[in-house]
Parts: structure tokens; C-alpha cells; sequence
């Protein structure tokens, strides 16, 4: 899930239209948008990589969240990603629950578990 992470936020800063496409047009400011969400994916999904929290896992969901409005405007609007190959409509409103799966991931990912120093071998 970290990787996913840090690979999806490189990609808003290599190909930021792709992004700023999906965006829903009443939101201004949507450079603003596209690198911001992509700087917190790059360091949460480092930060998840190397130091896996609970409290990460919170923010992390806060953060798919935050950027599920674009994928729905997308299904809504029939918006395909700038430069990319056109999706047909069932795809765009199939691939909505898959946000709900990347959430789970994340609490997967940052769920407690139990100090080393308490786990024995038998």
C-alpha cells in the first residue's frame, strides 16, 4: 500500500493534467489541488514503508477520502484522464469501491500489533 502510494503521488507531479482533469470544475485553485494531494501521498506512503501507525492509518483514510469527490465526478461527468485511453462508463462508476478497498488497506496496513518483546515463539 506504501508504494501505491508514493507511485500515484509521483504521478501527480509527472503528469499533473492527467489529475487536474478529474478535478470538479467548482473547485478552484486546481494545481493547488493536484500537487498537494500528490505531496501527502508521496510522504504518507513513505512514511507507511518505514513507520506504519495508527495514527497514519487515520490520516491516510482522511486523505482517500479527500480525493474520492475527483473519482466520483469523474463516473458522474463521464471525464476520461487527460492524455489517456477513454474509460467506458461502467468502468468509471466499477472502479468507485476500489477506494473503499484502498481504505481497508490502509487500516490493514496500520492496525496495532503486538510489541515485539511480547510475541514468543510458543
Amino acid at each position: 500500500m506504501g508504494s501505491s502510494l508514493v507511485g500515484i503521488g509521483v504521478l501527480h507531479f509527472v503528469a499533473p493534467k492527467q489529475f487536474e482533469a478529474i478535478i470538479p470544475d467548482e473547485l478552484p485553485a486546481k494545481s493547488f489541488w493536484v500537487y498537494g494531494t500528490g505531496v501527502l501521498e508521496v510522504a504518507g506512503g513513505v512514511k507507511l514503508l518505514r513507520w506504519p501507525t495508527r495514527r497514519l492509518g487515520f490520516l491516510l483514510v482522511g486523505l482517500l477520502l479527500l480525493v474520492f469527490p475527483a473519482n466520483i465526478n469523474m463516473a458522474l461527468r463521464d471525464l476520461s484522464v487527460e492524455g489517456g485511453p477513454s474509460m467506458p462508463k461502467w468502468a468509471l462508476w466499477a472502479r468507485l469501491p476500489l477506494q473503499f478497498v484502498m481504505i481497508w488497506a490502509v487500516l490493514a496496513a496500520t492496525r496495532e500489533s503486538a510489541p515485539a518483546e511480547l510475541v514468543t515463539d510458543g
